[in-house]
């Protein structure tokens, strides 16, 4: 499951035009690919969001999985559409 292409990862609801250009040296990159390797999921979205106890960004990114790795034990339990995530369901 090792990152063998580029991805990207878009804001949800975006419509506008967007522009390159700018480029930040990150260890993401290799955090996706060490996760993806060690835990055999693939991850479909990147979720991040401010702490709420102050205007800083938070630490934590959420990687969110394929559901169709989803172990059997779990399943209908955590499972949903891109499109619920976007409406807030």
């Amino acid at each position: 499951m090792a990152l063998k292409e580029k991805r990207q990862y878009w804001l949800d609801g975006y419509s506008g035009a967007a522009r390159g250009g700018v480029f930040y040296r990150s260890k993401i990159a290799v955090e996706v690919d060490e996760f993806e390797t060690k835990f055999k999921e693939k991850i479909v979205a990147i979720a991040i969001e401010p702490k709420f106890d102050s205007d800083k960004p938070s630490w934590t990114i959420e990687f969110i999985l394929d559901a169709a790795n989803q172990p059997k034990h779990l399943e209908g339990i955590t499972t949903k559409s891109r499109e619920s995530v976007e409406l807030g369901e």
